[in-house]
């Protein structure tokens, strides 16, 4: 077994087409079925369903998948063995849902790179309970969390404070030429937090079954089979949709949501200042808080410049506008010439972990 055999397992896992497959990984059909033969015969178990059209995982296949996800992850850590993970040398450890690794975390990801070297994340997926439980133990410096008004938090959440760093929303998608056909109806499993917010805001839909999934990556492979309707995050598809690969489901339900920052109480300080960027710039300005954090890179590692005074200045002057206070995000609380200013970053703690109460209903 290679790594490139996985990586041939999880493109056919999202395509459930083998030629499109093929075309993506820049090899032939054959060539791809042989590799893929190679792999099941390494582990001993049959993970594609040829027989069936279009071809499907069978549940050795489905179980493989994030397995699979996790190693190639691992992998990709230890290949970047050079950067700085620790948090002592400057690395992030930050943990997040499934679908914010599609285009939610690399967008954060590289619109901090812009102006940020040096900075480097341990990226880690995990469920919103899992996240809670780290975060409170401060066994990740940060969490990429989705929040939804009518669902609840995990208890643990409601120690941290928030930093609201994008939004999405659910969206049903189809094959664009479904039109009113009845079709299996693909949704988040209840267990999971999306699954808790698609059972708060569903709507009526024509299907002949509903079948509930852990990972949305499993929804959007069949709705892009063309064999089924799907509930997903709008981030996840946008790129099939405005490929026409696939069509939204015009709805009346509003299925908006949040995407929060939450940060560890013993975070690194490199965590604490992305923290505390994003919490000073969404409370001032959304549209700015890509443009702070890319100025709050150029400060890291070589010590405030004149850049601090013109975000601290674009700032107040914005605040001053809304009526509201602008705490500099200046790190050390220094200015320019190094002297120190009466100003504090935005404490991401609400409150002791010591005076939490424990959730009696579990939230996945």
């Amino acid at each position: 077994m290679n790594i490139e055999q996985l990586r041939d397992f999880l493109c056919v896992a999202e395509t459930l087409n083998l030629t499109l497959a093929a075309d993506r990984r820049n090899t032939t059909q054959s060539n791809l079925s042989k590799r893929l033969r190679s792999l099941e015969t390494y582990l001993g178990r049959i993970l594609i369903d040829r027989r069936s059209r279009p071809v499907s995982l069978t549940p050795a296949g489905e179980d493989f998948v994030p397995k699979a996800r996790q190693v190639l992850f691992e992998i990709d850590a230890f290949r970047g063995g050079s950067a700085p993970w620790s948090p002592s040398e400057g690395g992030i450890s930050i943990v997040m849902p499934h679908s914010a690794t599609v285009a939610v975390f690399p967008r954060f990801r590289e619109r901090l790179s812009h102006g940020m070297s040096g900075i480097h994340f341990a990226p880690r997926i995990a469920n919103h309970d899992t996240a809670a439980r780290l975060l409170v133990r401060s066994d990740t410096d940060l969490a990429i969390v989705t929040r939804h008004p009518q669902v609840p938090i995990d208890e643990d959440f409601t120690v941290f404070q928030p930093a609201d760093i994008a939004t999405d929303r659910l969206v049903v998608v189809e094959p664009p030429e479904a039109g009113d056909a009845v079709l299996p109806l693909h949704v988040p499993h209840p267990l999971t937090y999306i699954g808790r917010m698609w059972e708060a805001s569903r709507i009526p839909l024509p299907a002949t079954d509903e079948v509930p999934h852990g990972m949305a990556a499993y929804i959007r492979a069949h709705c892009l089979a063309g064999r089924a309707r799907g509930v997903l995050p709008e981030s996840l598809v946008e790129a099939d949709i405005a490929a026409g690969r696939l069509a939204v489901r015009h709805t009346n339900a509003s299925m908006d949501y949040v995407i929060s920052l939450f940060c560890a109480p013993r975070a690194s300080r490199r965590a604490r200042q992305v923290w505390a960027l994003c919490a000073d710039a969404m409370s001032n300005s959304p549209h700015m808080v890509w443009f702070l954090l890319a100025m709050l890179c150029r400060r890291q590692g070589r010590g405030c410049n004149e850049g601090s005074d013109r975000v601290d200045g674009q700032l107040r002057q914005h605040s001053t506008l809304r009526g509201t206070a602008w705490t500099s995000a200046t790190p050390n609380n220094a200015t320019s010439t190094g002297s120190p200013r009466s100003t504090t970053m935005p404490s991401p703690i609400r409150r002791r972990s010591g005076t939490r109460r424990r959730s009696t209903t579990p939230i996945a």
